[in-house]
């Protein structure tokens, strides 16, 4: 995530990060914003009410989230401090498949997908690196895959392929395989 997050030139750069469930996004906006830097102010550490996290762990970069079972006023209030630019400050939005649909944020370069969509499956996965790349500008999707996931990989291709009925102008490409433990 780090390196994805601090690949691109654009300083100012967004990403969103999908995840399977809302307790996922909810586990990783705690275990990322765990260690949190010494500047932040006392009036943010209101437990759940937070909307950002900083993080030791990605420096120079806010984390924030979105999912079903946030209540309506912070889903809105946490997109809308998302989607506002800030100079020379990475964002990153963990997020459920609630934000693959009806969403449009300027400036968002990465989409990547910690987990692969369990449900809707080619046309959630389309609709989420939808978010990115967005009226002519250039982007990228990621997705972790694991080794019995592989089967997704080319299954997607395919059905890509087939829904473009040309040759596609993009490619799923292995960047990388890492061993964890």
């Amino acid at each position: 995530l780090r390196q994805i997050t601090h690949q691109s030139s654009n300083s100012d750069s967004k990403a969103l990060v999908f995840f399977s469930c809302t307790n996922s996004v909810d586990f990783h906006f705690e275990a990322l914003g765990g260690i949190t830097t010494p500047t932040e102010n006392e009036e943010e550490e209101e437990g759940d009410k937070r909307l950002t996290r900083r993080s030791k762990f990605l420096p120079g970069v806010k984390i924030y989230r979105l999912h079903g079972s946030l209540d309506l006023q912070t889903r809105l209030i946490s997109l809308n401090e998302f989607s506002k630019p800030e100079k020379g400050v990475r964002s990153i939005l963990l997020c459920t498949s609630l934000a693959g649909r009806g969403i449009d944020v300027p400036d968002v370069g990465d989409v990547i997908q910690y987990d692969l969509p369990t449900e809707g499956g080619i046309n959630e996965y389309l609709h989420r690196v939808g978010r990115t790349a967005r009226a002519g500008s250039i982007g990228n999707a990621w997705a972790f895959v694991l080794p019995e996931e592989e089967g997704w990989v080319h299954w997607c291709q395919s059905i890509q392929n087939q829904n473009l009925n040309q040759k596609p102008n993009s490619q799923l490409v292995e960047i990388g395989v890492q061993k964890v433990l």
